[in-house]
């Protein structure tokens, strides 16, 4: 016993002092089966012809420590305590002579073995998204409790030995003979992870075993067990919460003002003081340059319903309106202007067609409507945009082929996502990013002299104001920002598809050789927070290698709290690669 608490001390610290390393706490059931071949044992009154097999139900309770090895595998070490208590019986049916007939009577002979077994086992495990398994062996030690052996007459009713004048004979309470107290066993186990807290670190599993003993509980016959087993298992991972990679953000930017120019601020005179050996004048320069920023919007060529609704929704507008998505300040609302863009760039390119694929999600029974969803986007493209029917075709799934996919409390949130109309082309020009000009302030702040003063200095602020005019008059070196966000990836995926090469060779045409890029890969709430991290580092390393320049990669991971996640393309829009490259002009 000693041995075994040093043993779960050791596991609480480990599991403390590494991250994503799991503790859990397990409990279920354990239906042991017993294979026998033996009519008796020694030194156990029997008339049995033969025993071949026996059941029995029993808790089974354990602890402990999963630790990662890589990304999908783990090892795995767990203490456990099992009832294994059964009753091995046979039926034997005897002719007996019941007054002057001949009646055919039942025998029931059985052996009641309570067993304990106090093991430790060790495991190599895989996690697939929520399943889990695990495979691996064990060595446990045998308490055995007093067997009891006996032979019942139960039929016909009444009828007793005439040895001992009652139903029953050859009862016996003992040791079972020549016990083996140890033994090696093999289990295979299958689960289903479910997140309890918002992060993840908090799990319950339910799932299904099967342990294989190899020893038989005795040397003097052949009697091995196999146990079947149900049982959900509680688990804690440490330093889940970790936040996602620190990712470095571009230079702070001002909107741009309507007003008239600023002129430069020249410091005012100071009044004549007292001449003070101790206080002297420190100038703090402000420099607010103003930059021609080139935006490129990604067009999700999705429309997503409401549960069990074909209605189209009213974020989606119906009205063209060539001002409003020009000005379009973020993804979301831009894409709210989805079928304008379509009608806009369909009317541009006439040879341009489109096929509308509805789609249900696995949360609705109604599968009609996949189809009425298509027809509900084809009727706004035709009656509020008068794109010509001959021009869409519409069609019906069941789910995504790019679904999302989520278990537990996120689960509705995939349904949400699922419960689209995607739209396809055969011009893949019509869904490329959609460029904006707007012009952008940056602010650099230059505290050189500042940071050397003394409380008792005074400091003044110089603003420099460098309008984008001046600059083109004067033929000033210049830069130009360029803003990409890659068309969204599919769900947990970091491949690169044709949609989004066709969008970095546009990056690549505009931004040259001598730009300076920061490349930040992002992903939604969905999942465990450790893994998007690694995924939205990833994304952006496969797009930095498609690049040239001065590059900085970070992975952003999950979105900050303040971020709307409420609507599906709110998510979907987190699961892309943001490109912010300054590209030097040519004075």
């Amino acid at each position: 016993m000693r041995t075994l608490l040093w043993i779960v001390t050791a596991i609480f610290v480990i599991a403390s002092t590494s991250a994503q390393v799991r503790i859990d706490v397990g409990t279920g059931l354990g239906f042991t089966t017993a294979q026998t071949s033996f009519t008796e044992l020694p030194g156990l009154p029997s008339c049995c012809p033969l025993f071949e097999s026996g059941s029995g139900t029993g808790g089974i309770f354990g602890v402990g420590i999963d630790v990662p090895l890589s990304s999908s595998l783990f090892g795995s070490l767990r203490l456990a305590v099992n009832d294994r208590s059964h009753t091995v019986s046979t039926d034997e049916v005897v002719d007996v002579i019941v007054g002057n007939s001949l009646r055919q009577a039942t025998i029931v002979h059985s052996l009641e073995l309570p067993l304990t077994e106090f093991g430790l086992e060790s495991h190599i495990g895989w996690r697939l998204g929520s399943f889990v398994a695990r495979a691996g062996a064990g060595y446990t030690f045998r308490s055995y409790g007093a067997l009891r052996s006996r032979e019942e007459l139960t039929s016909p009713s009444g009828a007793t030995f005439t040895d001992t004048r009652s139903n029953i004979r050859n009862s016996n309470v003992g040791e079972l003979p020549s016990a083996v107290g140890s033994s090696v066993h093999v289990v295979g186990i299958v689960g289903l992870d479910i997140a309890l807290s918002r992060g993840g670190a908090w799990r319950l599993t339910p799932e299904v075993g099967l342990t294989a003993a190899l020893s038989s509980v005795t040397s003097a016959v052949s009697w091995t067990t196999l146990v079947p087993s149900i049982g959900l298992r509680l688990s804690y991972e440490f330093n889940k919460e970790t936040p996602a990679v620190a990712t470095p953000k571009p230079p702070v930017t001002i909107p741009k003002q309507e007003s008239a120019p600023r002129p430069k601020e020249t410091p005012k005179a100071e009044p004549k003081r007292e001449a003070s050996p101790k206080k002297t004048i420190v100038k703090q320069r402000v420099m607010i340059e103003e930059l021609e920023e080139e935006r490129f919007l990604p067009v999700l060529p999705y429309v997503f319903f409401e549960k069990n609704s074909s209605a189209m929704p009213t974020r989606y507008h119906s009205v063209y309106d060539r001002k409003r998505f020009d000005n379009a300040r973020t993804n979301v609302a831009f894409h709210h202007e989805l079928l304008a863009v379509i009608a806009d760039r369909m009317r541009t390119d006439p040879s341009a067609e489109i096929v509308i694929t509805g789609h249900t999600s696995a949360d609705e029974d109604d599968q009609r409507l996949s189809m009425e969803r298509a027809k509900s986007v084809a009727k706004v493209l035709s009656e509020s945009f008068g794109i010509a029917s001959r021009r869409v075709k519409t069609r019906a799934r069941r789910l995504p082929v790019n679904q999302s996919i989520a278990s537990g409390p996120e689960a509705p949130l995939a349904d949400e996502e699922n419960r689209r109309v995607e739209i396809t082309s055969t011009s893949p020009d019509l869904f490329l990013p959609y460029r904006v000009s707007d012009t952008i302030m940056t602010v650099t702040t230059d505290n050189s002299d500042a940071g050397r003063s003394s409380s008792s200095d005074s400091v003044i602020t110089v603003t420099d104001t460098v309008r984008l005019f001046d600059k083109r008059r004067t033929k000033m070196r210049d830069s130009i920002v360029e803003r990409f966000d890659l068309i969204v990836f599919p769900f947990r995926k970091t491949d690169l598809t044709d949609d989004h090469r066709r969008v970095i060779d546009i990056v690549r045409s505009r931004i040259g050789r001598n730009a300076r890029v920061t490349i930040e890969g992002r992903t939604d709430l969905i999942g465990p927070p450790d893994e998007n991290a690694r995924l939205s580092l990833e994304r952006a390393r496969v797009v930095s290698r498609e690049l040239e320049g001065r590059i900085s990669i970070s992975g952003r991971g999950e979105p900050e709290q303040s971020e709307p996640q409420l609507l599906p393309e709110q998510r979907m829009f987190q699961r892309v690669v943001s490109i912010y490259a300054l590209v030097p002009m040519e004075p």
